[in-house]
């Protein structure tokens, strides 16, 4: 099988990259063909060699005018000190007008690049793996199905994390999108530029409505979510992802008294929760891996706490080094407080055998069994992480109890056999359902 699949970029970012990679792998050891489509990074060429694959870098086939706009009024606040009110507005306008024509040039040559693409390397089927192009791929003149991947809340939440108002009460949102958002207060209606996204997001929900054949997303609880925002039921699906870590099926106890975090270190991924609950605690060590904008943050609490000498950051680290941060610790914590929608820094733990200990919000529980693989907390119970957290420090026969069905679990369903062995039967019947 021919498989196109598209992504922003061509390294590592986030989970979807992480995903795509494993995918990649796992298709390729199928004995399938894949073409990579890139849309905002991709060695800054047309083509490019990358692990033998053919890959492309297609930057203007997202179907996405806005930055145009940005740049207009960008030129209008500063010409607007020189000129008169009416002059600027007028130089604003025209200026629209040049790049929107200019753009829409690059637009269509993008998408007869896409279409010549797909026809030489004979595609059977595209995947996307973000909502960049989305748009595009169903304008091609292509008879190919299209299966859209779904990794978060994009187009159905305007803060993105389904998290109502400011975060004031870290509260999660199962509304539908739309003027509830209004009242809730998650949308300023005074704000144009937020107006606008809520438009933008609108006119992406309203695609992945109507554009792809199939869609296919992490966890029932997203599923549940698109349901919920008019995706019809007959056409999406879910699937619980899976991990490549330790695919030798080693085991390592940790004997020393390690908590283990790692992955983005944003708001939402609940560090700052997790060093409150561990305050109080004695005689243990805590990793922290990863990056990002709460990163300051975490380590001011840590020393607030006085808990900077028994939690070392350690800032971003490849693969190697991570595994063996994994192998020494005791159990790893996935606190997030947003409906995580899978959370693939758990079942990367469980692959070496640790359990787990994370809040009970969003997809978590569709890996994580309680009191078998590790602990599921109450949303935001500091107390009983805390509790979880202790038990698994001072118990190593239960650490290591539920450290070993963690891995059994994780062999079983959530390997990269089982999740390819899936995907290729949805391929196969998206492509006969279909009829294209």
């Amino acid at each position: 099988m021919n498989i196109l699949i598209q992504n922003y970029y061509d390294y590592p970012v986030a989970g979807a990259e992480s995903y795509l990679d494993n995918v990649i792998s796992g298709l390729k050891k199928n004995g399938n063909k894949v073409v990579r489509v890139y849309t905002k990074s991709g060695s800054k060429a047309p083509d490019f060699s990358l692990d033998n694959d053919h890959a492309y870098y297609l930057p203007y086939l997202p179907c996405n005018f806005t930055f145009i706009a940005k740049e207009a009024v960008q030129n209008y606040s500063s010409m607007i000190t020189k000129r008169s009110l009416a002059k600027s507005g007028m130089a604003m306008i025209l200026s629209c007008v040049k790049k929107y024509s200019e753009y829409n040039k690059l637009f269509k040559n993008e998408i007869r690049n896409l279409e010549r693409i797909i026809k030489e390397e004979q595609v059977d089927i595209i995947f996307l793996n973000n909502f960049d192009g989305l748009i595009s791929f169903k304008l091609a003149k292509i008879d190919i199905p299209i299966v859209q991947m779904i990794h978060d809340y994009f187009c159905i939440c305007p803060r993105i994390y389904k998290l109502l108002g400011v975060y004031k009460d870290d509260i999660i949102c199962n509304n539908k999108m739309g003027a509830v958002c209004l009242k809730n207060k998650c949308l300023n209606p005074l704000s144009i530029p937020q107006m606008k996204y809520l438009n933008w997001q609108t006119l992406y929900r309203d695609a992945l409505i109507n554009i792809p054949d199939r869609i296919l997303c992490n966890s029932s609880y997203v599923k549940l979510n698109y349901i919920n925002n008019g995706v019809c039921e007959n056409k999406i699906f879910s699937q619980p992802l899976f991990t490549n870590f330790n695919k030798n099926g080693d085991v390592s106890f940790g004997k020393k008294r390690k908590i283990l975090f790692f992955g983005r270190i944003s708001y939402e991924k609940g560090l700052s929760y997790l060093i409150k609950a561990i305050a109080g605690l004695n005689d243990f060590e805590m990793d922290i891996v990863g990056k990002g904008d709460d990163l300051e943050n975490a380590i001011t609490i840590s020393k607030t706490l006085n808990l900077d000498k028994n939690i070392k950051f350690h800032g971003w680290m490849d693969h190697q080094n991570l595994s063996l941060l994994i192998k020494e610790a005791r159990l790893t914590v996935v606190s997030s407080i947003w409906p995580e929608p899978f959370g693939l820094a758990g079942i990367e733990s469980m692959a070496y055998g640790k359990p787990v200990v994370a809040f009970n919000v969003g997809g978590i529980n569709e890996w994580l069994k309680d009191n078998t693989t590790g602990f599921l907390v109450k949303h935001k119970n500091l107390e009983q992480m805390k509790e979880k957290i202790q038990l698994l420090l001072s118990d190593e026969q239960l650490a290591f109890k539920m450290g070993i069905a963690a891995q059994k679990y994780q062999q079983e369903f959530l390997s990269e056999k089982a999740y390819m062995s899936w995907l290729m039967n949805f391929f196969n019947q998206t492509i006969i359902s279909c009829g294209k």
